[in-house]
């Protein structure tokens, strides 16, 4: 429903969703640090792995790499006076503290208890506001993929009009052409449009394969380091040269243009 109703119920249901999910985070840790009371070996207990701070770190910056697009998106409709700063803060905070706050939360439980099953001693821990709390989950996933959704849509369909640009869409058939679009934007960009940057997106992803650490695939050197993914490392390191030089040799090859002619 977010979804289809679109940009301007995702504007109104977050405006409420991060002062919703924002107070129960805090709330919980509240409850559990201050009421429940934290073991006395909390600061102690475990030990500062290389692996483990890489696996953070890749966390972070995947999250990050993952929601560049919107910010992307929404810049665009900036005014032209905007300060840019602005932009990058309110769009850093808000993915920021959106990602520290459950993470925070999942830490302090995880080393608070001993139970495995995280979730149902979440549950504990919280006392009374244990179901609110899964509730807050639940609709926070609701909401991400709402976005994500609306996000892969919006895209299909602006490729679709740039080639015709009368064509504007109702929901149904924005629904049903979405994955049409995408699957002809596709040929279209193998075809003629941006073969550079294909090329080294199609380059960087065989490169991270030996790096990647999934659910569905775990490389030899990810898990030579006990499933840290530096993939995205890997990618940068060799898509950002790679990408400069194809684009400058194309350059050189282009024929200069011919001067104007001089008035008389």
């Amino acid at each position: 429903m977010i979804t289809i109703f679109g940009y301007d119920m995702i504007h109104a249901v977050n405006r409420w969703a991060v002062i919703l999910f924002g107070g129960v985070m805090i709330l919980s840790l509240i409850f559990i640090v201050g009421v429940h009371g934290l073991p006395a070996n909390f600061l102690s207990t475990g030990h500062f792995t290389g692996g483990g701070f890489l696996s953070s770190v890749s966390l972070g910056v995947l999250w990050q790499i993952a929601y560049a697009p919107y910010v992307s998106d929404y810049s665009r409709y900036m005014p032209p006076d905007n300060q840019a700063g602005s932009t990058f803060w309110n769009s850093y905070w808000g993915t920021v503290l959106g990602s520290i706050l459950p993470m925070l939360l999942g830490a302090v439980v995880g080393v608070a208890s001993t139970n495995p099953d995280q979730i149902a001693e979440l549950h504990t821990l919280s006392g009374g506001v244990g179901w609110l709390v899964m509730i807050v989950f639940a609709l926070g996933i609701m909401d991400t993929n709402s976005i994500n959704l609306y996000g892969g849509v919006l895209c299909s369909i602006t490729t679709g009009q740039t080639f015709a640009r009368s064509w504007i869409p109702g929901a149904r058939v924005r629904a049903i052409l979405s994955v049409a679009i995408v699957g002809l934007s596709l040929i279209l960009a193998i075809g003629r449009i941006g073969g550079i940057g294909l090329t080294a997106y199609i380059i960087g992803i065989a490169v991270e394969i030996p790096f990647m650490s999934t659910t569905l695939y775990t490389g030899p050197a990810a898990s030579a380091m006990n499933g840290t993914d530096l993939s995205w490392i890997v990618g940068l390191v060799i898509t950002v040269p790679l990408y400069y030089l194809l684009a400058k040799r194309q350059v050189t090859r282009r024929p200069a243009a011919s001067p104007e002619p001089a008035r008389t």
